[in-house]
Formats: C-alpha cells, sequence, structure tokens
C-alpha cells in the first residue's frame, strides 16, 4: 500500500479513501460562513480562517490528517440585517455537519476534527458532535475546535496592538488574516475601529465555551443581540481593524496551525474506551 501525499478529500479517488481509512487519518472539517465584516473585509472572512488552518496544519502532518471540502454556510441570524449575511437555520445546520459526519462515520472513519470560524456557529456544531458521538460511540467520535482558540492567549497579547475589545468580529485578528491570504480582497481605507466589550484576549472558556469573547456589558451572562444594536456598531465590526497587518496574520494562522497538528496527533491517540451500562 502506497503512501497517499494528498491533504484535500476532495482530490482523492473511492480507493485512495479506502486506503487513508486503513491508515487512520483523521478528517478535518472546516466550517465558515458567509456574512458581513464591517465595509472594509469580504464575505468570505470566516471561510478562509478555518480552511487555511486546516491546510497548513495537515502540511504539517500529511499521513495523519485529511482536509474536507469546506461548509461555507453557518448560522448568521444576527447579521441579516447586513447586506449579504446569508443564514442557515439551526436545525438544518444541526443536521447537515451531522450527514457529513454520519457518512465519514460509515465508511470507517474513527476520529473527526471539526474546525469552526465563525462565532455564531459553535452551538450547532457542539450538538451535531453530540448526535454523532451519542450513536457512534465508541467506534467514531468527532470533536469541535474554533481555530483563533488554537492561539495561546500569550501570542495573542504579543502580536497584538489593539486596545483592549479591538480583537473580534471583523478586528485585529480576522482583517490581519485577510490581509495575509487575500490581500487585494480588503479596503483598509473603509476600516473602522469600533471596540467591543469582549475581546479573544481573556482567559477562560473558549469560544466553543461561548464565554470568552461574550458576556455583556453587565457581566459574564451569555447575550447575543443583532449586529447594530447591543451586537456591535451600524458598521457590522466589533474591534479595531485599523491595526491589522499581514504579517501578523499569517504569524497567527502559523501558531494555530502548528497546535492543531499537534492536537491531530493527540487526538489520534486518545483513547476511547466503551462505556459501562450499568443496569
Amino acid at each position: 500500500m502506497g503512501t497517499i501525499d494528498k491533504i484535500l478529500f476532495d482530490e482523492l479517488t473511492w480507493p485512495e479513501v479506502k486506503e487513508i481509512v486503513a491508515q487512520q487519518r483523521v478528517p478535518l472539517l472546516p466550517v465558515g460562513s458567509i456574512g458581513a465584516h464591517g465595509p472594509h473585509a469580504p464575505l468570505k472572512t470566516d471561510c478562509v480562517g478555518p480552511f487555511e488552518v486546516c491546510k497548513l496544519a495537515a502540511n504539517q502532518v500529511r499521513e495523519d490528517a485529511i482536509v474536507m471540502p469546506l461548509v461555507n454556510y453557518g448560522f448568521e441570524g444576527f447579521h441579516t440585517n447586513f447586506p449579504g449575511s446569508i443564514s442557515i437555520t439551526e436545525q438544518n445546520l444541526i443536521g447537515y455537519v451531522a450527514d457529513i459526519l454520519f457518512s465519514l462515520a460509515h465508511h470507517g472513519f474513527n476520529k473527526i476534527i471539526i474546525v469552526n470560524g465563525h462565532g455564531g456557529n459553535p452551538p450547532f456544531l457542539n450538538l451535531a458532535m453530540r448526535r454523532l458521538n451519542l450513536e457512534q460511540y465508541p467506534k467514531t467520535v468527532a470533536c469541535v475546535i474554533t481555530w483563533w482558540d488554537l492561539i495561546p492567549q500569550e501570542d495573542l497579547n504579543r502580536l497584538s496592538e489593539s486596545e483592549f475589545g479591538g480583537m473580534r468580529h471583523a478586528g485585529e485578528l480576522e482583517t490581519s488574516v485577510m490581509l495575509h491570504t487575500d490581500p487585494e480582497l480588503v479596503q483598509m481605507d473603509k476600516a473602522v475601529k469600533q471596540l467591543w466589550h469582549g475581546d479573544l484576549r481573556r482567559s477562560g472558556e473558549t469560544t466553543a465555551g461561548m464565554s470568552r469573547a461574550g458576556g455583556t456589558p453587565l457581566g459574564p451572562a451569555m447575550y447575543v443581540g443583532w449586529m447594530g444594536g447591543m451586537g456591535g456598531s451600524e458598521h457590522g465590526i466589533m474591534g479595531d481593524p485599523t491595526v491589522a497587518t499581514a504579517e501578523k496574520g499569517k504569524k497567527w494562522l502559523n501558531i494555530a496551525a502548528e497546535n492543531l497538528a499537534q492536537f491531530i496527533l493527540d487526538w489520534k491517540k486518545m483513547p476511547v474506551n466503551p462505556a459501562i451500562d450499568h443496569h
């Protein structure tokens, strides 16, 4: 059996899929969203981060991972007051992602990683993951991680230049990433500083727990509001994109990819023991 030197799932043939299943490669499922990111950044911003991180990580562990086609659409319900935001209803998103997971399980994959790129997705990706794990455990299990949660706090703090509240939706981090990957699509002359009361540079739970950059102006309670109300500015920005640079975007992507590559190896080795029925 030869080594399949490909990292993109949709470039494989079906016999090659059989081979990578036998190798127990870990499918990486990037999930983004199409939504407004201020007047300066493109609608696809939330798709770029997870897909790039998955590809970079898979390149580092080529015999252990395979990158699934990107799921472009997510839950944008609170951003649809901005033209261009496309929202998938909750049950449709859960079911669609779960169908992909169950298909991978059917073909014999036993460990899957969902890599998220949009702050509105985690509750629904979490439920899709739970649906798979409830029915397929211990044969096949999945986990969910948001790509920027792979960047340690010290690296966010070390490289960032914005004030607290500058690193959130369409802010310093996301705009920096787009300046690195798609500079021709970023209109920095239209970038507006609009600080938010939450920030990714906050210790505590990750985005999957929905509190690292969440909360309310009154405290830690989880709250989601319409963009332009108590959910962001009239520009569709929650942060400071004016200090974004391509250099920072490249560094943050590479840091996230290095940590995802290590996580792939650890996840692949993690034992999954049969559940015991104590009735």
